[in-house]
């Protein structure tokens, strides 16, 4: 049996929470009666990220088998997940869930940094495909990603920037600078 808050870590590289797919597990009747399986109302899409963080944050132990029969299709063309619309940026909902909730955890410090590394990694990731998005969609992403880096512990950010590849992190400081140029009154920096 492997601890699952271990499986979490490291903060710098994909882990258990960075494939959060309900669909390939199976899952004990005591993580429903504790209302580990439930996914976040409203959210239409990133639904199941708050809901892996939470059950490895909470569950007590998983084993990871070699079995065969679940076949998955990704990539299909009607997929919420390919299409641009503004049900796409319920990420940012999703990921300041995780975020306020690994914050509350009594080991806030050693999770806080992955969650915010997933959080800016995903953020990054759509904007780098906005062009999938209608303009004023592409509009909504570009503020709301903004006012998601400001909401995130920034000594923590710094750090998280400073360890993620170059060009993630120049985009992600671009919107930062944003923020920053905001508040002091300067034009804002495109993103």
């Amino acid at each position: 049996m492997l601890n699952p808050r271990e499986a979490i870590l490291p903060a710098d590289r994909s882990t258990s929470v960075d494939y959060p797919y309900a669909w390939a597990g199976a899952y004990h009747r005591r993580l429903a009666d504790r209302g580990l399986l439930h996914f976040t109302h409203g959210l239409r899409t990133a639904e199941d990220r708050p809901w892996i963080w939470k059950l490895h944050r909470e569950a007590e132990s998983f084993a990871v088998l070699n079995l065969l029969g679940v076949f998955y299709r990704r990539g299909v063309a009607s997929s919420l997940t390919q299409i641009g619309d503004a049900r796409q940026l319920d990420f940012i909902r999703a990921f300041d869930q995780v975020v306020e909730e690994t914050a509350r955890d009594p080991e806030a410090d050693r999770l806080l940094p992955k969650a915010v590394r997933t959080y800016c990694a995903i953020i990054a990731h759509h904007l780098g495909e906005i062009e999938k998005f209608e303009p004023p969609v592409a509009r909504q992403l570009r503020t709301m990603s903004a006012a998601a880096v400001k909401r995130l512990p920034q000594d923590l950010l710094t750090e998280v920037l400073d360890t993620m590849d170059l060009e993630r992190s120049a985009t992600l400081r671009r919107l930062r600078r944003r923020n920053t140029s905001s508040r002091t009154g300067t034009p804002k920096a495109a993103a």
